[in-house]
This record gives structure tokens, C-alpha cells and sequence, in this order.
């Protein structure tokens, strides 16, 4: 019996070595095969990796945090009280599906899905904008930063280009959304019809005030205060000016009172006679060239040439101008 179940065993113990060594000569009787199979997962995958187009990342964080809490719309003030500046577990996956929702995605996804009427949109048509949106759902990871209130947003396309755009438009239709969503409705027209209301009920108590004080000649005192304070102000300023302008004739008269007393009773005059230096200087001057020049000429020719006898006319002429500005004198 012993015997028996140490055969059994062994032959429990020989199976797993026995298979081992069985797939070893297989592996190295079909190793053609399993070299091909091996080759060509090989160049299958390093085709994929050239020929697999590019794709670039784009990435954006988003910041959730209460800005302002929600208190109630009316026309009068309103004070909010017990304002959480936390932000929330809920409040962060609420932006992030806000940020997925269908109304973020359709418009950057597909923009001319929103100018086609909804009665107009075939089934065809439809088809092709949900195939769009996985598509573009597939290229969209958008995810909550760990232990923070930070959305992570990232877009993969075949250009830095467009993966930048889409995700800018992604954040500018996102914050659109989040506006919407958080404002009341009806916030805007309602405080644009009180604004008109109180400024009815303004003109109108303007325009009653008005007829009262024409009708019993009436100012009322504001306006009777600041048309009095213009009218001193204004009297204040001419008496100023009256004044500086006294003090600058008096100090004028006393001036010219001091001047006349000094003054003696009779001037001597004198009469000098000044000859005109200018003329003069410019007329020896032309002498002298003259001069220079007929002396010039006599070392080449005789005194009774014709150039010569041109140089002593003009000498002549000149020494006559120069006596008679000589003579001239101006009197002072």
C-alpha cells in the first residue's frame, strides 16, 4: 500500500516537468514559427508607433470657490448671512458636470448644432451630432485634482493649434454656463423695472415740486444758499481786484511824483556831429584795392593803357566820394 502511494507520487510530481519539457520541444520544433509570429507582432507594433498620427495635449485648471453666496432678489439692501467660503465634495463634481453637461460640449463640439431648429433636426442628423460628441467625449479627460478644489482639463488633438482652441472654447462656453446657472432669473429685468419705476416716480415729484414754486414764487433754500454764496464769492473777487488795481495807480502816482521833483526845471542839449565811419571805411577800403590793382597792372603795361587810365578814372571818382562822405556828418 506504501509502495502505491509512492508511485502515485512520483507520478504527480513527474506530470509538471513532464509538460514543461513537452512545450520546450514543441517551442524548439515549431521555432520557424514562433520566430515568424514573434517578427511580426514585432514590426506590427513599430509600424504602429510611425505611422499612429501625433496627437497633442492641451491643459487647463479650473478653480472652484464661492465668490458670493446666494441670497434673495429684491429692492431692497440685502445682507447674507452665514456665508460659506468653503468649497464642497458636491460642489466640486457639480462643476465638473456642469463642465461635461451637454449644454457645454454641444456648442464647442459641434457650433452649428444650436442654429438648426429642433423641428428640423432628422434622425440621420442626430446620429451624426452624437458621433461627433463621443468622438470629442473620447479626446476630453476632465477629472477632480485629489484632496483639492481644482478641476483638471485636458483636450488631445492632431495640432497644438486646435487642441488650444477647442480647450479655450470649452472654458469661455463653461464660464457662460456657470453664469447662467448662477444668476436668479429674472435678476436682470427685475431691477431694470424698478430702476424705471423709481425714475417715474422722480421726474414726476420733480416736475410737482417745480410747479409749486412757480405757482408761490417760491426758491427753495439750497439753490437760494448756493446762488448767495456765488454772488459773495463773486463780490469778493471784483473787490480784490479793485483793490490791487488802487494800490498799483497809487504806487504809479508816487513814482511819477518823486520823478517830477528830481527832475530839474531846464535840460541842456548838446549837438554832436558824427561822420559817417561805415561809408568812409568802405570807401578807403575800395581805394586801396584800386590802388593795388593799378599797381598790378604797371608791371605789364604803360601808364597811358587803357586799363591803367579805367583804374584812374574810378580812383578819382572814389577819393572824390570819400571826401565828400568825409565832409557829410550826421548831428545828434
Amino acid at each position: 500500500m506504501q509502495n502505491a502511494l509512492l508511485q502515485h507520487g512520483a507520478t504527480l510530481t513527474a506530470r509538471p516537468s513532464a509538460s514543461v519539457r513537452t512545450a520546450i520541444e514543441a517551442l524548439f520544433r515549431h521555432k520557424r514559427l514562433f520566430l515568424r509570429c514573434v517578427g511580426a507582432v514585432i514590426l506590427l507594433a513599430v509600424a504602429f508607433l510611425i505611422f499612429i498620427p501625433r496627437e497633442y495635449a492641451s491643459e487647463m485648471k479650473i478653480l472652484v470657490q464661492n465668490a458670493r453666496g446666494n441670497v434673495i432678489v429684491s429692492a431692497e439692501r440685502t445682507n447674507p448671512i452665514n456665508v460659506v467660503s468653503d468649497v464642497t465634495e458636491s460642489q466640486v463634481n457639480s462643476e465638473l458636470e456642469i463642465l461635461q453637461s451637454r449644454d457645454v460640449l454641444d456648442p464647442v463640439a459641434d457650433p452649428s448644432w444650436q442654429s438648426v431648429p429642433l423641428e428640423r433636426r432628422s434622425a440621420s442628423e442626430i446620429d451624426e451630432h452624437e458621433a461627433i460628441l463621443r468622438k470629442f467625449g473620447r479626446k476630453l479627460e476632465a477629472d477632480v485634482v485629489r484632496k483639492t478644489n481644482i478641476i483638471g482639463v485636458s483636450f488631445r488633438a492632431r495640432t497644438p493649434e486646435q487642441a488650444r482652441h477647442s480647450l479655450q472654447a470649452l472654458a469661455e462656453t463653461y464660464i457662460a454656463q456657470h453664469k447662467k446657472m448662477r444668476r436668479p432669473p429674472g435678476a436682470s429685468s427685475f431691477f431694470a423695472s424698478e430702476a424705471e419705476r423709481y425714475r417715474e416716480v422722480w421726474d414726476e415729484a420733480s416736475r410737482k415740486l417745480v410747479r409749486f414754486q412757480h405757482s408761490h414764487h417760491l426758491n427753495s433754500l439750497p439753490i437760494r444758499q448756493a446762488e448767495l454764496e456765488q454772488q459773495i464769492t463773486s463780490a469778493q473777487a471784483n473787490l480784490l481786484t479793485a483793490d490791487s488795481s488802487v494800490q498799483e495807480q497809487d504806487a504809479r502816482l508816487a513814482e511819477a511824483s518823486r520823478t517830477l521833483h528830481s527832475m530839474p526845471p531846464r535840460q541842456t542839449t548838446e549837438d554832436r556831429a558824427v561822420p559817417n565811419l561805415q561809408s568812409v571805411q568802405e570807401l578807403n577800403t575800395i581805394v586801396v584795392e584800386l590802388e593795388n590793382k593799378r599797381t598790378g597792372l604797371l608791371t605789364n603795361y604803360k601808364t597811358d593803357d587803357r586799363r591803367v587810365r579805367d583804374l584812374d578814372r574810378q580812383i578819382a571818382f572814389t577819393r572824390a566820394a570819400l571826401k565828400e562822405a568825409t565832409d557829410n556828418r550826421s548831428h545828434e
